[in-house]
């Protein structure tokens, strides 16, 4: 069976412009290359939410290789335009007039290498490479920069937060989302995406969440509700609402990290115990407190593979359930009556 991609799919409007042609060719710009091939057969469905977020950084990386290269036709694209994107990038300023992080780099060389070497030779790994090229221009890839031991939020702080929801418009919404977010150790994308059909009614509670909601897609995970997390999502229950937080999801995570902002303000918390801190830090402060409680345990909670084999393919639920029955829990005044 052929394994050339389908060229059919090639026909149809440009958002820069028609390319000359109804098949790729020298001729076309990167970024045409992938509006019209890469993003309808290579990548997965935009629909997909798993995809959304490689697809933003796809975006992300040819704004940055059109700012600083101008687009030419793949005709025009050499070594050495790519050695001097590289230059330009590393000095390029970004929002408040910062260079972009090494590991920010790093990330848009990787999304545009992956697009150029489906521009060149078709090989076993690339079965879907156009081999518009003999061989493909190199970026250089900055080396990846370790992270600094992540800071996470208090207990006490998670409660100034807590407080603090009475400046967004639900209070009630986001109280039952931090708390959850604390109580199951979810990122945030797993819990918005989180239905009613995927939570186990019987006490202690289970919530099974298949891999479409997980990151990266390829692994289920289940976890333990404790009383907290249960009735949290429990007082936003709504008849004909299939979601537990009833949002869309990736669509409203842009509104939903404003709205963060305007409650990290308003805790009073000082400005460096809030810069950098978003919706990961509520899976943080839930790991740190757990570990505390049963090391393993907190492991399984959060789905961590590859930890040990023990934990892999031995380690029971009741780990997890110890953990979320003892995690301690944040102190507040609530400004709309939850439970």
């Amino acid at each position: 069976m052929s394994t050339a991609p389908s060229l059919h799919l090639f026909r149809g409007d440009f958002s820069k412009g028609s390319p000359p042609g109804d098949t790729p060719s020298l001729a076309w710009t990167l970024t045409q290359v992938y509006e019209r091939y890469l993003l309808p057969v290579c990548r997965r469905s935009a629909a997909d939410p798993r995809a959304q977020g490689t697809i933003d950084k796809d975006h992300h990386a040819l704004g940055w290789w059109t700012r600083l290269t101008g687009d030419p036709p793949l005709a025009q694209v050499s070594q050495e335009t790519c050695n001097a994107f590289c230059e330009d990038l590393a000095a390029a300023e970004a929002r408040g007039g910062k260079t972009l992080a090494a590991n920010t780099r790093r990330a848009i060389a990787i999304h545009l290498q992956w697009m150029l070497d489906l521009c060149g030779p078709r090989v076993r790994r690339r079965q879907r490479a156009l081999g518009l090229w003999q061989e493909a221009p190199w970026i250089e890839t900055p080396p990846a920069q370790e992270a600094r031991v992540k800071d996470i939020w208090r207990l006490d702080e998670l409660g100034l937060l807590l407080a603090a929801t009475c400046v967004a418009k639900r209070p009630e919404w986001w109280q039952s989302l931090i708390l959850f977010l604390y109580n199951t150790g979810l990122r945030i994308g797993s819990a918005i995406l989180a239905s009613w059909e995927n939570v186990d009614r019987n006490d202690p509670g289970w919530l099974f969440l298949p891999a479409s909601t997980m990151k990266g897609g390829k692994r289920s995970h289940e976890i333990p509700l404790n009383s907290v997390a249960r009735d949290s999502i429990e007082v936003l229950r709504r008849d004909g609402v299939p979601r537990l937080f009833g949002r869309r999801w990736p669509s409203s995570k842009s509104g939903m990290e404003r709205t963060l902002g305007r409650i990290k303000r308003a805790s009073g918390l000082p400005p460096h115990r809030c810069e950098g801190f978003a919706f990961h830090a509520f899976r943080g402060c839930c790991y740190t407190e757990g570990k505390r409680i049963n090391s393993a345990g907190a492991d399984l909670l959060l789905g961590h593979r590859g930890v040990s084999i023990g934990i892999d393919c031995y380690a029971g639920r009741e780990l997890m359930l110890e953990v979320v029955t003892r995690l301690p829990q944040p102190r507040f005044e609530r400004q709309a009556r939850l439970f």
